[in-house]
């Protein structure tokens, strides 16, 4: 697939976004199969995968295709950043009223410079980044009512935070 393919397509899922379908589902069985699904190609890389979900996350209303394709792109850009070797882990967490899905990388790091622009649409470090996957993420989050937030060191790794409320559906 071409850049300019690459672009158009993630630009299209961008322009029709769908509203969120939320139905009661789990967080820890979403990281899990996304973590599943991507496992083979991570370790064909040489990269080294944890996955540590929180037993105690409940089940909480979210879309979870929305949720996948935010982890999605978050996993794919740490693959990316480990693209020569490293470690990958994809982590939850129970915060008070809120769950937290962390997925962090032993790369390069962010530089300040590159990362006031981070969400910014069209943003990319990357010679075949289209610069919609942040901003894409940062759009699903906000729409199931969380957030997104980073820290990085260069040299280090960087890692991306997912916090979600939670949120239970109202069974009448």
């Amino acid at each position: 697939m071409s850049a300019l393919d690459a672009l158009t397509e993630e630009y299209l899922v961008f322009a029709r976004f769908p509203k969120p379908q939320f139905e009661e589902d789990s967080v820890n069985d979403t990281v899990t199969a996304v973590t599943e699904f991507v496992r083979p190609l991570v370790e064909r890389q040489g990269i080294a995968l944890s996955v540590v979900t929180d037993p105690s996350v409940p089940p909480m209303e979210i879309d979870r295709s929305l949720l996948r394709q935010a982890i999605m792109n978050l996993i794919k850009n740490a693959l990316e950043a480990l693209s020569q070797g490293g470690t990958m882990s994809v982590n939850t967490r129970r915060s008070d009223d809120s769950v937290e899905i962390a997925v962090s990388d032993t790369g390069p790091g962010i530089t300040a410079d590159v990362g006031k622009r981070l969400f910014e649409q069209f943003f990319t470090t990357k010679p075949q980044g289209t610069g919609l996957g942040l901003s894409i993420t940062r759009q699903i989050v906000e729409g199931q009512g969380g957030s997104v937030r980073w820290t990085s060191t260069p040299g280090a790794g960087t890692t991306f935070i997912i916090t979600l409320p939670i949120k239970r559906l109202e069974h009448a």
